[in-house]
């Protein structure tokens, strides 16, 4: 463990106790994750974290360093929660100024978020200050809608929700057609030769998504080292050397011992767009169901963004998928100018 820096801000001076220090080695991942446990309920959060998790979490953030942008709040020496902050351009010209963390349920109303995102946005604005935007320069947090509290806290410092994204689940023995794949298509057994072709195609195939942001390298290593990083279980559909789609499942079995349930998740779906309209979606996550159904799963998961423009909430809905209405999530974002 390295020496305990702090910093010096204007910020954390009106509350007696209250400091702001930086990450100072490994020990604080355990920290961090301590912490996100300790306020997974207050955050309406019911999937699992892991250490490996956390430290791979700083490869999928552009323009971040974690020994200067990731702060652990304390209040008389005590961590009671932590931060970060980072920022990116999206695809559609906005420069977005993203902010994360937590804080303990004890804490939430005694000004501390305040000051936690004052910092924050003051620290985002002096990183880019000289950074001309395409478009916006953005403030951006996500949090889960049944997070109530923490919701209209963001809402009363003038972020406005600008979109939502839902959890959909399926019972496993729900009736589920056939679907076969598009003629001249095939699913093949991923190799590692391919993980780089698969990246590129999901990443062509995202790029008509709302919020979509060129991956890093640092990015793609952080995809290979992912815990669920679980390429037996994909299924990706080729065309001769072509890869059409694919939905990258995964199963978390640290998640269902925690929450006592058997679940496998249908994640990562995406069909490349000479391929669309043509049913190969539905062909993909309905053998991904099956798979996870020999698995002696009872559900499968996955989210989609509420107004995804490619129609994907009335195609799950149509495989039997059902949002759940408590698991809704909301980005939430602000002009940062």
């Amino acid at each position: 463990m390295n020496p305990k820096r702090y910093t010096e801000c204007s910020e954390t001076k009106n509350i007696d106790g209250l400091n702001f220090r930086h990450f100072a080695g490994n020990e604080d991942y355990q920290l961090m994750l301590d912490l996100y446990n300790a306020t997974k309920e207050t955050n309406g959060i019911d999937w699992t974290s892991t250490l490996k998790d956390m430290k791979n979490d700083e490869k999928w953030r552009k323009h971040y360093d974690i020994n200067k942008q990731l702060l652990f709040v304390e209040m008389n020496e005590k961590p009671i929660g932590y931060f970060q902050y980072n920022w990116f351009e999206e695809d559609e010209g906005e420069m977005i100024h993203s902010v994360g963390g937590t804080l303990l349920e004890d804490y939430f109303n005694t000004g501390i978020p305040e000051v936690m995102l004052s910092f924050a946005e003051r620290k985002l604005k002096e990183m880019t200050e000289n950074i001309p935007a395409k478009k916006e320069k953005l403030f951006s947090v996500w949090r889960m809608h049944s997070a109530e509290n923490q919701v209209e806290f963001f809402k009363a410092n003038d972020y406005q929700p600008v979109r939502y994204f839902f959890e959909m689940l399926r019972p496993i023995d729900k009736p589920l057609d056939k679907h076969p794949l598009p003629e001249g298509l095939e699913i093949r057994e991923v190799k590692p030769e391919h993980y780089r072709k698969i990246w590129e195609a999901e990443h062509e195939a995202f790029r008509d998504h709302w919020g979509y942001s060129e991956p890093t390298e640092d990015q793609y290593e952080a995809w290979l080292t992912d815990r669920l990083f679980q390429p037996k279980l994909w299924k990706v559909a080729w065309e001769g050397d072509e890869i059409c789609g694919m939905v990258g499942n995964f199963l978390d079995e640290k998640e269902n011992k925690e929450f006592n349930r058997q679940r496998g998740y249908t994640e990562d779906i995406f069909v490349r767009r000479p391929w669309r309209k043509r049913g190969l979606a539905k062909a993909l996550i309905a053998e991904s169901i099956r798979l996870f159904k020999d698995m002696s799963m009872t559900e499968t998961a996955l989210g989609v963004d509420a107004e995804n423009l490619s129609g994907a909430l009335k195609l799950y809905t149509s495989l039997g998928y059902e949002e759940q209405k408590d698991k809704t999530s909301i980005v939430l974002r602000k002009k940062a100018a």
